[in-house]
C-alpha cells in the first residue's frame, strides 16, 4: 500500500514539474499562482489504520498547501501556522487587489505569508460529523498557541 501511494506522489511531482518547466520555458513563471493542495491526509497503517477518517492523527489532519507565485511571494519559505482552505478565496481577493465580500468566508493569507502573526490562533484544526441515521455525532479538535490539541466530543 505504502509502495502505491509513494508512486502517486512520484507522479504528482513529475507532473507538476513538467508544468513549472512549462512555465519557466514560456517566461510565464513568476506571474503565475500555483496552489497545491489537498483536503485530508491519508494513513498508511499509522496506528494501525489505512485511509482517510475520522481520526485526530497527525498524517490524517496535517495535509499540504503550497502557494507559489515569485513575483510576489518569498520562495522557499515555510509556515508552520494553521490555516484553512477557506481562507484560499480571500487570499485571491487580495492578490487581485480587490475587496473582499463580506459573504466571503476565511481570511486572506497574506499578512501571515508576510510575516504577520496567525490569523487562526486557536482555532478548530479539525472537524468532522458522523451521522448515522442522524443520530449524530460531531468531533471537534482545537489546538493551542502551546501546542496541546483537546479533542471535544458532542
Amino acid at each position: 500500500m505504502k509502495a502505491a501511494y509513494y508512486a502517486v506522489i512520484e507522479h504528482i511531482d513529475f507532473e507538476v514539474g513538467k508544468l513549472l518547466n512549462y512555465l519557466e520555458k514560456t517566461n510565464q513563471r513568476e506571474n503565475t499562482l500555483i496552489l497545491f493542495h489537498s483536503d485530508h491526509g491519508e494513513l498508511l497503517g499509522d496506528h494501525g489504520l489505512y485511509g482517510k477518517g475520522s481520526f485526530f492523527y497527525e498524517p490524517s489532519v496535517r495535509v499540504p498547501f503550497i502557494v507559489s507565485m515569485p513575483s510576489i511571494f518569498p520562495q522557499n519559505k515555510q509556515i508552520d501556522d494553521l490555516v484553512e482552505l477557506v481562507d484560499i478565496v480571500p487570499t485571491l481577493y487580495e492578490i487581485l487587489g480587490e475587496e473582499i465580500p463580506k459573504r466571503v468566508q476565511g481570511k486572506s493569507l497574506l499578512p501571515l505569508i508576510n510575516g504577520e502573526k496567525n490569523i487562526n490562533t486557536g482555532m478548530e484544526f479539525i472537524r468532522n460529523t458522523i451521522m448515522p441515521i442522524l443520530n449524530y455525532l460531531v468531533i471537534r479538535g482545537f489546538t493551542q498557541p502551546c501546542g496541546v490539541k483537546m479533542i471535544i466530543k458532542s
